[in-house]
C-alpha cells in the first residue's frame, strides 16, 4: 500500500495535482485561513475549496482528512491567527455537518503515526492514553475523542492547559498545536516515525 501525505491547505488548490489514485491519500488538516501572499479570497474560496476536498474524500472514502488548528477554532469557537468572524458561522456548522469526514490520527502500518502537529508523552499520560504505546493504539485512543466532542474539545484545546501550550512549545501541547523543539524531546512513540504539517519550514 502506498500513501501520499498532503500538507497544510490554507485554501490552496494545489492538492488537486498532488492526490495519486495508487495510493491512500492524507491532509494534514488546516483547510481554511489562507495566507495573504496567495491572494486567496477568505472565506469565499477556501470554504469552496474545503468543500471540493470532502467531496474528493466521499468519492475517495479511503483518503484521510485530519484535523488542524486552523479547523479546530472554527468548530468551537477559539479565536487565534487570521480567525475569520465573518464567515465563522458557515465554518463551523460545514465541520460539524461532515463531522464524520474527518479525524485526528492515523497510523500507517503500526510503524508512522499522522497528525497535524504530533503527539508527545506528556500530552497523552495527561489525558489518560499513558497506555497507548504503539502508533496504532495512540490513533485509536485519540480518535475515539473525537466520537465525543464535548470531551475532544476540552483534550484538544489550547486553553486548558498550562502557559506555553498555546503556542505549542509546551511538552503537554496537544496535537493540533505542538511544536517540533516539543515534539523531539518528548516523542509519544521515540521507536517510530511521526508525520506532521502546522509548522512551516524556513
Amino acid at each position: 500500500m502506498k500513501y501520499n501525505i498532503i500538507g497544510d491547505i490554507h485554501g490552496r488548490t494545489c492538492w488537486k495535482g498532488l492526490v495519486r489514485d495508487d495510493a491512500v491519500n492524507i491532509f494534514l488538516g488546516d483547510y481554511l485561513d489562507p495566507y495573504d501572499r496567495d491572494r486567496i479570497k477568505p472565506g469565499v474560496d477556501d470554504l469552496a475549496n474545503l468543500k471540493e476536498i470532502v467531496q474528493f474524500k466521499k468519492t475517495h472514502p479511503e483518503t484521510i482528512l485530519l484535523l488542524g488548528n486552523h479547523d479546530w477554532h472554527y468548530v468551537f469557537s477559539e479565536c487565534y491567527s487570521r480567525y475569520n468572524d465573518k464567515y465563522a458561522d458557515e465554518f463551523s456548522d460545514y465541520f460539524r455537518s461532515n463531522w464524520n469526514m474527518f479525524t485526528m490520527a492515523y497510523s500507517i502500518a503500526d510503524k508512522i503515526l499522522v497528525t497535524h502537529a504530533g503527539v508527545t508523552r506528556p500530552w497523552l499520560n495527561m489525558v489518560g492514553l499513558q497506555n497507548c504505546l504503539t502508533p496504532d493504539e495512540i490513533a485509536q485512543g485519540i480518535n475515539h475523542f473525537v466520537m465525543d466532542q464535548l470531551g475532544f474539545s476540552y483534550l484538544m484545546a489550547s486553553r486548558t492547559f498550562r502557559r506555553g501550550d498555546r503556542m505549542g512549545i509546551s511538552d503537554t501541547a496537544s496535537p493540533i498545536w505542538v511544536r517540533p523543539m516539543a515534539l523531539l524531546a518528548y516523542n509519544a512513540v521515540p521507536d517510530c516515525f511521526q508525520v506532521v504539517g502546522h509548522t512551516q519550514n524556513s
